[in-house]
Protein backbone atom coordinates (compact mmCIF):
# COMPACT_ATOMS: atom_id res chain seq x y z
CA UNK A 1 0.00 0.00 0.00
CA UNK A 2 1.75 3.24 -1.07
CA UNK A 3 -0.09 6.53 0.09
CA UNK A 4 1.30 10.02 -1.15
CA UNK A 5 0.65 12.57 1.36
CA UNK A 6 1.69 16.49 0.20
CA UNK A 7 1.52 19.19 2.65
CA UNK A 8 1.78 23.25 2.08
CA UNK A 9 4.54 23.25 4.94
CA UNK A 10 6.10 20.42 7.28
CA UNK A 11 3.70 19.48 10.23
CA UNK A 12 3.28 15.75 12.24
CA UNK A 13 0.34 13.76 10.60
CA UNK A 14 -1.47 10.61 11.61
CA UNK A 15 -3.20 8.56 8.67
CA UNK A 16 -5.60 5.68 8.78
CA UNK A 17 -5.84 3.54 6.24
CA UNK A 18 -8.75 1.06 6.28
CA UNK A 19 -9.17 -1.68 3.36
CA UNK A 20 -11.13 -4.88 2.19
CA UNK A 21 -9.43 -8.42 2.32
CA UNK A 22 -10.35 -11.80 1.36
CA UNK A 23 -10.25 -14.54 3.81
CA UNK A 24 -11.63 -13.75 6.71
CA UNK A 25 -14.74 -14.53 8.21
CA UNK A 26 -16.61 -15.23 11.55
CA UNK A 27 -20.35 -16.81 13.18
CA UNK A 28 -21.63 -16.21 16.58
CA UNK A 29 -21.14 -18.77 18.74
CA UNK A 30 -22.63 -19.26 22.11
CA UNK A 31 -21.81 -20.68 25.93
CA UNK A 32 -24.32 -21.65 28.57
CA UNK A 33 -23.53 -22.40 31.63
CA UNK A 34 -26.99 -23.28 33.74
CA UNK A 35 -26.90 -23.57 37.68
CA UNK A 36 -29.82 -25.81 37.85
CA UNK A 37 -30.40 -25.88 41.82
CA UNK A 38 -29.89 -22.27 41.54
CA UNK A 39 -31.90 -21.48 38.70
CA UNK A 40 -29.39 -19.47 37.03
CA UNK A 41 -27.89 -18.90 33.90
CA UNK A 42 -24.46 -17.24 32.28
CA UNK A 43 -24.86 -16.62 28.58
CA UNK A 44 -21.89 -15.41 26.80
CA UNK A 45 -21.67 -14.78 23.14
CA UNK A 46 -18.22 -15.53 21.60
CA UNK A 47 -17.24 -14.84 17.61
CA UNK A 48 -15.46 -18.29 15.98
CA UNK A 49 -13.07 -16.19 13.76
CA UNK A 50 -10.96 -17.89 11.13
CA UNK A 51 -9.16 -15.83 8.69
CA UNK A 52 -6.47 -16.96 6.26
CA UNK A 53 -5.12 -13.89 5.06
CA UNK A 54 -1.37 -14.33 4.71
CA UNK A 55 -0.48 -12.68 7.98
CA UNK A 56 -1.15 -13.05 11.98
CA UNK A 57 -3.30 -10.44 13.55
CA UNK A 58 -1.34 -10.01 16.94
CA UNK A 59 -2.70 -7.86 19.91
CA UNK A 60 -5.59 -6.17 17.34
CA UNK A 61 -8.55 -4.03 18.54
CA UNK A 62 -11.40 -6.58 16.82
CA UNK A 63 -14.77 -5.94 15.90
CA UNK A 64 -17.11 -8.10 14.17
CA UNK A 65 -19.45 -6.36 12.06
CA UNK A 66 -22.93 -7.17 10.05
CA UNK A 67 -21.83 -5.31 7.33
CA UNK A 68 -21.16 -6.10 3.96
CA UNK A 69 -18.80 -4.25 2.46
CA UNK A 70 -18.07 -6.30 -0.34
CA UNK A 71 -21.59 -6.26 -1.86
CA UNK A 72 -21.37 -2.51 -2.18
CA UNK A 73 -23.98 0.21 -2.26
CA UNK A 74 -26.35 -0.93 -4.66
CA UNK A 75 -29.17 -2.87 -3.68
CA UNK A 76 -29.81 -6.22 -5.06
CA UNK A 77 -31.76 -7.04 -8.37
CA UNK A 78 -34.84 -9.12 -7.30
CA UNK A 79 -35.67 -12.27 -9.17
CA UNK A 80 -39.37 -13.88 -9.37
CA UNK A 81 -39.72 -16.73 -7.32
CA UNK A 82 -42.18 -18.91 -9.09
CA UNK A 83 -44.16 -21.50 -6.68
CA UNK A 84 -45.96 -24.70 -9.46
CA UNK A 85 -48.40 -26.87 -8.18
CA UNK A 86 -49.07 -30.45 -9.58
CA UNK A 87 -51.73 -32.68 -8.81
CA UNK A 88 -50.92 -36.08 -8.15
CA UNK A 89 -54.31 -38.77 -7.32
CA UNK A 90 -54.04 -38.28 -3.59
CA UNK A 91 -51.50 -35.09 -3.11
CA UNK A 92 -50.23 -32.01 -4.56
CA UNK A 93 -46.74 -31.31 -4.80
CA UNK A 94 -45.26 -28.14 -3.90
CA UNK A 95 -42.18 -26.69 -6.13
CA UNK A 96 -40.12 -24.28 -4.34
CA UNK A 97 -36.37 -23.72 -4.62
CA UNK A 98 -33.92 -24.84 -1.99
CA UNK A 99 -31.90 -22.44 0.25
CA UNK A 100 -28.23 -23.64 1.10
CA UNK A 101 -26.84 -23.44 5.01
CA UNK A 102 -23.88 -21.86 5.49
CA UNK A 103 -21.29 -24.00 7.68
CA UNK A 104 -18.54 -22.89 10.01
CA UNK A 105 -16.11 -26.14 9.15
CA UNK A 106 -16.85 -26.88 12.41
CA UNK A 107 -17.13 -30.82 11.77
CA UNK A 108 -20.57 -32.17 10.69
CA UNK A 109 -22.57 -28.88 12.36
CA UNK A 110 -24.75 -26.44 10.36
CA UNK A 111 -25.21 -22.91 11.01
CA UNK A 112 -27.58 -20.19 9.63
CA UNK A 113 -26.63 -17.36 8.11
CA UNK A 114 -26.29 -14.16 10.28
CA UNK A 115 -29.51 -13.51 11.46
CA UNK A 116 -29.46 -9.20 12.60
CA UNK A 117 -33.00 -8.33 12.70
CA UNK A 118 -32.29 -5.88 10.09
CA UNK A 119 -29.89 -3.99 12.85
CA UNK A 120 -26.52 -3.81 11.25
CA UNK A 121 -25.17 -4.49 14.80
CA UNK A 122 -21.37 -4.44 15.27
CA UNK A 123 -20.03 -6.47 18.12
CA UNK A 124 -16.13 -5.56 19.64
CA UNK A 125 -14.13 -7.95 21.26
CA UNK A 126 -11.27 -6.21 22.51
CA UNK A 127 -7.48 -6.54 22.15
CA UNK A 128 -7.61 -10.56 20.50
CA UNK A 129 -4.63 -12.13 18.92
CA UNK A 130 -5.71 -14.28 15.72
CA UNK A 131 -3.60 -16.62 13.38
CA UNK A 132 -3.64 -16.81 9.78
CA UNK A 133 -4.18 -21.02 9.94
CA UNK A 134 -7.62 -20.99 8.91
CA UNK A 135 -8.55 -22.80 12.10
CA UNK A 136 -11.58 -21.24 14.45
CA UNK A 137 -10.78 -19.11 17.42
CA UNK A 138 -13.23 -17.86 19.35
CA UNK A 139 -13.00 -14.73 21.14
CA UNK A 140 -15.75 -13.28 23.62
CA UNK A 141 -18.21 -10.54 22.24
CA UNK A 142 -20.77 -10.26 25.15
CA UNK A 143 -22.12 -11.53 27.86
CA UNK A 144 -25.07 -11.47 30.31
CA UNK A 145 -26.50 -13.13 33.66
CA UNK A 146 -30.17 -14.30 34.41
CA UNK A 147 -32.62 -15.80 36.52
CA UNK A 148 -34.08 -19.22 34.44
CA UNK A 149 -37.33 -21.34 35.15
CA UNK A 150 -36.36 -24.75 35.13
CA UNK A 151 -39.15 -27.26 33.55
CA UNK A 152 -39.00 -31.37 33.69
CA UNK A 153 -40.52 -32.73 30.24
CA UNK A 154 -41.18 -36.22 29.18
CA UNK A 155 -43.07 -37.50 25.99
CA UNK A 156 -42.85 -41.32 27.37
CA UNK A 157 -44.74 -42.71 23.45
CA UNK A 158 -40.79 -41.00 22.22
CA UNK A 159 -38.55 -41.77 24.81
CA UNK A 160 -37.97 -42.91 28.60
CA UNK A 161 -35.83 -40.24 29.47
CA UNK A 162 -37.13 -36.93 31.15
CA UNK A 163 -35.48 -33.86 29.73
CA UNK A 164 -34.54 -30.61 31.38
CA UNK A 165 -35.19 -27.12 29.52
CA UNK A 166 -34.76 -23.50 30.54
CA UNK A 167 -36.72 -20.58 29.89
CA UNK A 168 -34.87 -17.80 29.98
CA UNK A 169 -34.77 -13.98 29.16
CA UNK A 170 -32.43 -12.43 26.92
CA UNK A 171 -31.12 -9.44 29.72
CA UNK A 172 -28.41 -8.10 27.92
CA UNK A 173 -28.48 -5.07 25.73
CA UNK A 174 -27.63 -6.59 21.75
CA UNK A 175 -29.83 -9.15 20.44
CA UNK A 176 -28.72 -13.04 20.43
CA UNK A 177 -28.32 -14.09 17.06
CA UNK A 178 -29.19 -17.53 15.51
CA UNK A 179 -25.96 -19.92 16.35
CA UNK A 180 -25.23 -23.53 17.93
CA UNK A 181 -24.77 -23.07 21.80
CA UNK A 182 -22.53 -24.99 23.88
CA UNK A 183 -24.81 -26.76 27.20
CA UNK A 184 -23.03 -26.84 30.69
CA UNK A 185 -23.91 -27.90 33.53
CA UNK A 186 -21.95 -28.79 36.99
CA UNK A 187 -20.62 -31.85 35.38
CA UNK A 188 -19.81 -30.09 32.53
CA UNK A 189 -20.30 -29.95 28.89
CA UNK A 190 -23.80 -31.69 28.38
CA UNK A 191 -23.96 -30.84 24.58
CA UNK A 192 -25.32 -28.84 21.92
CA UNK A 193 -27.91 -26.51 21.34
CA UNK A 194 -29.20 -24.12 19.05
CA UNK A 195 -31.17 -20.88 19.56
CA UNK A 196 -32.43 -18.19 16.52
CA UNK A 197 -32.54 -14.73 16.48
CA UNK A 198 -33.57 -13.17 19.92
CA UNK A 199 -34.39 -9.70 20.83
CA UNK A 200 -33.63 -7.76 23.89
CA UNK A 201 -35.94 -8.61 27.25
CA UNK A 202 -37.34 -11.84 24.47
CA UNK A 203 -37.90 -14.99 26.16
CA UNK A 204 -36.12 -18.35 24.75
CA UNK A 205 -35.82 -22.69 25.83
CA UNK A 206 -32.63 -24.37 25.74
CA UNK A 207 -32.62 -28.11 26.72
CA UNK A 208 -29.92 -29.18 28.65
CA UNK A 209 -30.34 -33.33 28.04
CA UNK A 210 -32.07 -36.27 30.33
CA UNK A 211 -31.85 -35.86 34.09
CA UNK A 212 -30.10 -39.06 35.03
CA UNK A 213 -32.35 -39.79 38.40
CA UNK A 214 -35.72 -39.96 36.55
CA UNK A 215 -37.30 -42.21 34.18
CA UNK A 216 -40.45 -43.26 32.46
CA UNK A 217 -41.83 -46.24 31.42
CA UNK A 218 -44.98 -46.67 29.05
CA UNK A 219 -46.78 -49.43 28.25
CA UNK A 220 -49.52 -50.33 26.28
CA UNK A 221 -51.68 -53.14 25.45
CA UNK A 222 -54.94 -53.81 22.89
CA UNK A 223 -57.96 -55.86 22.86
CA UNK A 224 -59.95 -56.13 19.71
CA UNK A 225 -63.24 -57.64 19.90
CA UNK A 226 -64.74 -58.32 16.70
CA UNK A 227 -68.56 -57.97 15.90
CA UNK A 228 -70.21 -61.50 15.62
CA UNK A 229 -72.59 -62.58 13.12
CA UNK A 230 -75.23 -60.20 13.86
CA UNK A 231 -73.29 -57.42 14.72
CA UNK A 232 -72.33 -54.12 12.56
CA UNK A 233 -69.28 -52.69 14.91
CA UNK A 234 -65.78 -54.10 16.05
CA UNK A 235 -64.35 -52.84 19.52
CA UNK A 236 -60.98 -52.14 20.25
CA UNK A 237 -60.03 -51.58 23.67
CA UNK A 238 -56.71 -49.76 24.21
CA UNK A 239 -54.92 -49.52 27.63
CA UNK A 240 -51.85 -46.90 28.11
CA UNK A 241 -50.01 -47.37 31.79
CA UNK A 242 -46.98 -44.93 32.32
CA UNK A 243 -44.61 -44.97 35.70
CA UNK A 244 -42.50 -42.61 36.96
CA UNK A 245 -39.55 -43.13 38.48
CA UNK A 246 -37.93 -41.01 41.04
CA UNK A 247 -34.58 -42.67 41.62
CA UNK A 248 -32.77 -39.04 43.87
CA UNK A 249 -33.76 -38.08 47.05
CA UNK A 250 -35.11 -34.61 45.87
CA UNK A 251 -39.05 -33.85 44.66
CA UNK A 252 -39.24 -33.35 41.41
CA UNK A 253 -42.10 -31.99 39.47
Amino acid sequence: LVIDLIADAARNAELCASYVVPGAAWRPFHRAPFARDAGTLDFATTACVWQAIGEDWNDVDLHCSLERPSLGVEPPVLGDDELRTRKRPDSVTVEAREQEQQTTGLGALEVPGIDDGGLGLRLSAGRVSVRADGAPHRVLVGSFSTTAQVTLLAIPLRSTAVHVRARFANTGTPPLLAGPVDLIMASGHVGRGEIGFVAPKETCYLGFGPDSELRVHRSETRERDDAGLLGSWNAQTVRVAVRLSNLGTQKRE
